[in-house]
């Protein structure tokens, strides 16, 4: 089952003159891995259109389940051991339900590695 997307993005210091970014940190290079999540969220809730005209609206439900959010959250500290041993997890807990829900479940996950650092951001 194809549950997660990898997205690697790495900056070596020798082409660092080459990127568009900043130079304090073009020059010390970057190596990251983004972790997602394919089989929940928005693309896979409830969607729909209503109205006509001005009051058309259109909408979409995202919804994940804690099996999703721990498998995906496992893999993502399983790479991290692999690699900087630090996960960064992105999410909109300030205003998302589904987002609180992830956030609980992946500091629950981060206590089964206290090797690997974690952090959050919105």
């Amino acid at each position: 089952q194809l549950f997660c997307n990898l997205r690697p993005a790495q900056l070596l210091p020798a082409l660092s003159a080459a990127s568009p970014l900043r130079s304090d940190i073009s020059q010390q290079g970057f190596d990251i891995l983004c972790v997602r999540e394919l089989t929940g969220g928005i693309y896979f809730g409830e969607k729909g259109r209503q109205g006509d005209g001005e009051s058309e609206s259109a909408f979409d439900t995202q919804t994940y389940s804690r099996k999703e959010i721990e498998r995906i959250a496992r893999f993502a500290f399983d790479a991290a051991r692999l690699r900087s041993n630090h996960v960064t997890s992105v999410d909109k807990a300030n205003v998302l339900a589904t987002s609180v829900l992830w956030r609980e479940v992946v500091n629950e996950v981060a206590k089964e590695y206290p090797d690997v650092t974690l952090d959050h951001i919105y």
